[in-house]
């Protein structure tokens, strides 16, 4: 009877040790994902002011017929992110990023000053993106 005990007792040990193992893996994993995920962000965010010709580089001056002018242009700002456990072993995270889209505006009598600012926000465009994480890699 005792030797029964033991070897239960000792294959419940095991089951629990490679329990407490697999959960240390998963949350290291999760780790180096989350890291992973802020270069990935830094990188796509790179890609969204390039592409989508954000920054003050990129102002569009415009008459508004009241003879001032209007200098408008969008940043992302204010980002969060997060990574969750899917569970499934193709794509075991995914990435949510948060940002928003902020357009912004000054006016001036001439171009120049209104290039000059100050800007004010006009807009906030909450933007959500989901981005998995398969083959070691975020994926969009």
């Amino acid at each position: 009877m005792i030797g029964k005990i033991q070897k239960t007792f000792a294959m419940t040990l095991g089951v629990l040790l490679l329990a407490g193992s697999m959960a240390f893996a998963a949350e290291r994993g999760l780790t180096e994902a989350e890291q992973s995920f802020i270069l990935f962000k830094n990188e796509w965010i790179s890609k969204l002011n390039r592409h989508c010709k954000h920054g003050i580089e990129n102002a569009e001056v415009l008459a508004n017929g009241e003879g001032l002018y209007v200098a408008r242009y969008t940043e992302v700002a204010e980002q969060s992110l997060e990574v969750k456990a899917t569970g499934v072993k193709e794509s075991p995270f995914v990435g949510i990023l948060r940002y928003h889209r902020a357009t912004l505006s000054a006016e001036a009598t001439t171009k120049e000053d209104a290039l000059n600012g100050p800007f004010k926000t006009v807009s906030l465009q909450g933007v959500t993106e989901i981005f998995r994480y398969s083959n070691g890699k975020w994926m969009y």
